[in-house]
């Protein structure tokens, strides 16, 4: 199961509410414009049912957080989602302006540059790997 997929069923488990405050997920939206947050009990570990609660932004800022650094081990083929903070917006413009999506424009935009320092063979992309 993938983290959007196991965030998805946490929120529908905790009935779309934070568990600490109660804040449903509709006032969510109204006021921060995104969907409920979910929090691994084990900061740093992966996405699973049970080791994740649903949280408000307010009750998850406090919440403890993986040591800078830390990783934790990723089954093959895992995709994780970074935060790009102002950067998104950026991000989100430019792929606009090219009728990409953001990961499409990454994707592009990195590779450009791979083939510019002669890095080597690339591998395919997402979308490419799911026509094969």
């Amino acid at each position: 199961m993938n983290s959007l997929v196991v965030k998805a069923t946490v929120r529908e488990r905790d009935g779309q509410r934070c568990t600490k405050c109660g804040m449903t997920h509709e006032k969510h939206l109204e006021r921060y414009g995104r969907s409920l947050e979910v929090h691994r009990l084990t900061p740093g570990s992966a996405y699973t049912v049970e080791g994740c609660v649903t949280l408000c932004i307010p009750c998850h800022g406090p919440e403890p957080r993986r040591p800078s650094g830390q990783r934790f081990k990723d089954e093959p083929g895992t995709l994780h989602r970074v935060s790009l903070g102002a950067w998104g917006a950026v991000v989100e413009e430019l792929a606009r302006r090219r009728n990409m999506t953001p990961t499409q424009l990454i994707i592009s935009l990195v590779s450009q540059e791979a083939e510019r320092v002669q890095l080597g063979d690339l591998p395919s992309t997402p979308w490419e790997a799911e026509s094969n």
